[in-house]
């Protein structure tokens, strides 16, 4: 895979965002569940950063051209991801990347059914945190909700980041 590939993918993610996930300690062979995969950019950046992982990332409304050879990839929103043929999640998880549609009921509806799985000192990251709203209020009150004591806010760059630490 060359380096920097996910800069030439058209989306929201920046060089920021890819410092705040280079921040985070994962085990080797880490698994990865991104819901919201849009053009791709942001599973491309992950998987340079974790080559050795097995990452799973969905979405009900795009297909990505072309994703890295580590990455399983479901046109469904991440919740229906045991209504596809042949699947069901049994994994436990060291990251979940929470960007899908921005609305509190689609945020809900992918912690609820997956932060039980993710492990202990595993991360959940919400994208597009922004302190004063921008038209995503609905991540920042959920976020906000979270105990203060494991959430560490990234402010940097135009999307912004919020990281919770199981």
């Amino acid at each position: 895979m060359s380096k920097d590939k996910w800069k030439t993918i058209t989306g929201w993610f920046d060089q920021a965002n890819y410092d705040m996930f280079a921040t985070l300690k994962l085990p080797k062979n880490p698994v990865i569940l991104e819901s919201g995969t849009a053009a791709g950019k942001s599973v491309w950046a992950l998987s340079e950063l974790w080559p050795d992982a097995d990452i799973t990332t969905c979405d009900p409304n795009t297909a990505p051209q072309q994703l890295p050879g580590n990455v399983r990839f479901f046109n469904c929103k991440t919740v229906e991801l045991d209504l596809q043929p042949f699947y069901k999640w049994t994994k436990k998880i060291d990251l979940l990347f929470i960007d899908n549609s921005h609305h509190l009921v689609d945020i809900k509806a992918d912690w609820d059914k997956y932060e039980p799985f993710v492990k202990k000192g595993g991360y959940i990251v919400f994208h597009d945190y922004h302190p004063d709203g921008l038209g995503v209020e609905e991540i920042r009150d959920f976020v906000d909700a979270l105990p203060k004591e494991k959430v560490k806010l990234f402010l940097e760059g135009e999307f912004h980041g919020a990281v919770y630490t199981k």
